[in-house]
C-alpha cells in the first residue's frame, strides 16, 4: 500500500453565487457584523443608564444647594432690609434732635 492511498481528504464545499462571489463569506460577515452592532449598542444603552443615573444624583444634590443658597440669600435680604429701616429710623431721629 502507497503512503498517499491512506490519507482522507476532507472536501470543503465552496458555493459561489454570481460572478465567482463566496456566498458563505458574505453570510458570516453579514451574521458577524449584525451581532458586532448589537453588543455596540447594548453596550451604549447601558453607559447611557449609568449617565443618566449620575447625572440624576448630580442634579439632586445641585438642587438642594440652590435651595440651601436661597434660602441665606433670602434672610440675608431680610437682615438688610431691617438694617435700612433701623438706619431711616436713626436719620428720623436725629432729624427730630435737631428740630
Amino acid at each position: 500500500m502507497d503512503y498517499d492511498s491512506h490519507i482522507h481528504y476532507r472536501r470543503v464545499r465552496v458555493s459561489f453565487g454570481r460572478d465567482g462571489v463566496n456566498m458563505e463569506a458574505i453570510i458570516v460577515s453579514i451574521i458577524t457584523g449584525i451581532l458586532s452592532l448589537t453588543g455596540v449598542i447594548l453596550t451604549n444603552i447601558s453607559g447611557n443608564r449609568k449617565i443618566e443615573r449620575q447625572l440624576e444624583v448630580s442634579m439632586a444634590i445641585t438642587n438642594t444647594k440652590l435651595e440651601d443658597l436661597t434660602k441665606q440669600v433670602e434672610k440675608h435680604n431680610q437682615v438688610i432690609e431691617r438694617t435700612y429701616k433701623l438706619e431711616q429710623a436713626v436719620v428720623d431721629l436725629q432729624r427730630r434732635d435737631i428740630s
